[in-house]
């Protein structure tokens, strides 16, 4: 009789939430990029890390010129969430495919940490500059809100990136 009270209890909170069961047995939306490169890169810094990232929270820009040599280059953000075990750390990162160093690795920098200061968008992207805005957490935030807004400004200088510039609004 258990058996029959939780079958029909199942059954009413999937229709109470919008047949809530056949939802939750969907896969996730595979919004893995064509480029194997770019894929294996990201996977290599989950790993180290020993987190996971995932594909759809990505923010790309594959429109502007950083390098100077006349043809676009690709930047991506992507966040690990869950590094070394924990549960809810977490760490951004942005990687440059600059076209005039097509078989380099690509320059890597790590542009947030939860409970800290996190990028949240490009703002601009200029020759050899990356601008981001930033989420700041304040004195007194709670881990999943942080309250104050910044900006970073990365150079690319000598084949490497690095930061240059962290303000706070």
């Amino acid at each position: 009789m258990k058996r029959c009270y939780l079958l029909v209890f199942l059954v009413l909170v999937g229709t109470a939430c919008g047949a809530g069961i056949i939802w939750a047995a969907q896969p996730v939306p595979d919004c893995t990029l064509k480029d194997g490169k770019v894929e294996k890169d990201i996977r290599t810094v989950a790993r180290r890390l020993q987190g996971n990232e995932y594909c759809q929270f990505r923010q790309y820009v594959t429109i502007d010129d950083i390098d100077g040599d006349g043809k676009d280059d690709f930047v991506v953000m992507f966040t690990v969430e869950g590094v070394h075990g924990s549960m809810n750390h977490f760490l951004r990162f942005v990687l440059v495919y600059l076209s005039s160093r097509a078989d380099a690795q690509p320059m890597q920098i790590q542009v947030g940490e939860r409970g800290k200061r996190s990028a949240s968008r490009f703002l601009r992207l200029e020759r050899n500059e990356i601008t981001v805005e930033d989420d700041v957490w304040q004195e007194g935030d709670a881990l999943c809100c942080p309250s104050g807004k910044g900006q970073s400004v990365y150079e690319i200088k000598d084949g490497k990136i690095v930061k240059t510039l962290e303000n706070q609004d």
